[in-house]
């Protein structure tokens, strides 16, 4: 069978291929993966081999948690091309996103032996690495990754996480993350990942204190949906997060009476969101904070005796109180924090346990705690 690639001479068929390969390409930018998926199946009915269309499929099947399907259009590929670096890479990437991580591994190392200073690979190594618990190995595959792409701030994120290292490209990764993600932030988390975490805490804050509350701050507030849950609950909220774009669509909402730029910690610290305040939420903010202790302090202190304090996290599933993820995020174990809650004061109102979102079309297990202060 002829394999049909970029590369095919130029024929009333090879035009055929490359329009269909273009319009598919343009569809998908444009953010019509349906059809841009129906004009690949077509591209691939009539030429089975061709590398590119394999390769965009699955893409597109990535951007939709079809990870299987990813992984068989690249398995097609690879058997095409075997020594296609892009093509391993891909793969790996696929494979790591199914949980298949020894495979991946397996798979970036060809990679890595294909192309050996690719930072993108030490990279997927390092999230293999830890997906296996291979912290030693993982560190060593990202400080190898910063070395060659020394702005990639996830990398120097996860250095900084895995060795406790001050790495100055680490400050920039949620900043960055979060506003490369604003314009899309809403429809994708409440849509897509099928994120609750601001409902859930207006009811578990309903359940313990069915009446209005007066004033509350919104530690990383993000777009504002915890702000938009609470509406008509608080008469004054406050707000702060790290990302500028993520703080600009905040304000469009007016809801907030403050709402600044800056770390949530950091903010704690200044007089303007000294409090004392009757409600304290942090959704989906500990799990790229890490230890918590600072955190805890100041909440305390900026809380009314008898104020709440809400909060969700990624439930750490290991031996360690606070474990990093290759996903970049950190998870909490369960005695870590009530262990925290009273060293700092708080007694623990309610725990529930439940997936904060989807990822991959999987659930992630995490809870939300209820504290109040003593």
């Amino acid at each position: 069978m002829r394999k049909s690639n970029s590369k095919e001479i130029d024929t009333p068929r090879a035009r055929q291929l490359a329009a269909l390969l273009t319009t598919a390409r343009q569809l998908r930018q444009d953010g019509k993966l349906a059809e841009a998926g129906v004009r690949c199946y077509e591209l691939l009915q009539l030429a089975p081999d061709h590398v590119e269309a394999l390769q965009l499929m699955a893409s597109m099947a990535m951007q939709t948690g079809a990870t299987d399907m990813a992984i068989a259009s690249l398995e097609r590929a690879l058997a095409i091309l075997p020594q296609s670096p892009e093509i391993l890479i891909q793969l790996g990437e696929a494979l790591l996103a199914n949980r298949r991580a020894e495979e991946a591994l397996a798979t970036l190392k060809r990679a890595l032996s294909l192309r050996a200073k690719d930072g993108t690979i030490f990279r997927l190594l390092g999230q293999a690495q830890l997906d296996l618990g291979r912290r030693d190995d993982a560190l060593k595959s990202f400080r190898k990754a910063l070395s060659i792409i020394a702005y990639d701030s996830y990398s120097a994120h996860m250095v900084a996480a895995l060795s406790g290292e001050v790495v100055s490209a680490a400050q920039s990764y949620v900043p960055a993350l979060f506003d490369h993600y604003a314009g899309l932030f809403d429809e994708h988390l409440t849509g897509t990942l099928e994120y609750r975490v601001p409902q859930v805490l207006l009811e578990l804050v309903q359940r313990h204190h069915p009446g209005p509350i007066a004033t509350a701050l919104d530690l990383g507030c993000g777009t504002g949906l915890v702000g938009e849950a609470f509406r008509g609950v608080v008469g004054a909220m406050d707000g702060v997060d790290i990302a500028p774009e993520m703080v600009r669509k905040a304000r469009e909402r007016e809801i907030y009476r403050n709402v600044v730029i800056d770390d949530v910690t950091q903010a704690l610290e200044t007089e303007q969101f000294a409090g004392p305040y009757q409600l304290v939420t942090a959704a989906d903010v500990f799990i790229y904070l890490g230890p918590l202790e600072t955190a805890f302090a100041r909440v305390a202190t900026a809380l009314h005796s008898g104020g709440l304090f809400g909060f969700s996290v990624e439930t750490a599933t290991g031996s360690e109180a606070v474990e990093i993820r290759s996903s970049g995020r950190f998870a909490h174990a369960d005695a870590y924090l009530t262990d925290l809650a009273a060293s700092h004061g708080f007694s623990l109102l309610e725990r529930l346990p439940l997936p904060i979102r989807q990822e991959r079309n999987r659930p992630i297990d995490g809870a939300i705690y209820l504290l109040q202060r003593n």
